[in-house]
């Protein structure tokens, strides 16, 4: 779920934002679509979590969990590279950028 935000906000903002928007156009576009992809996550992450797991199915500490929950959203990001490239590549931009922002996260 937390992928797909991600892919809502980025799809409207090629939409609004073409590539010939300018520099300052699409970065504006940019810091928008990245607020929204957080705040609809975080939301969708913090009802789950209330919601679906119980205390013995979470990891043992809260830096485990964070571990393990970027690790999966680098392997879905990872595996729409290769869909992306083998289905729509005028997508690849959607993954590559979400890669780009997960390398940045986890530093």
């Amino acid at each position: 779920m937390v992928r797909s935000f991600d892919y809502a906000a980025r799809v409207a903002m090629f939409d609004v934002a073409p590539d010939d928007a300018g520099e300052e156009g699409s970065s504006r576009m940019e810091t928008l679509a990245s607020a929204f992809a957080s705040w609809a996550s975080v939301a969708f992450v913090r009802g789950y979590r209330s919601a679906s797991l119980p205390p013995g199915v979470r990891p043992p500490g809260e830096a485990e969990e964070i571990l393990l929950f970027e690790l999966f959203l680098l392997d879905k990001a990872i595996y729409e590279v290769g869909y992306e490239l083998e289905s729509r590549p005028e997508f690849l931009r959607i993954p590559l950028a979400g890669l780009r922002h997960l390398i940045e996260l986890i530093r």
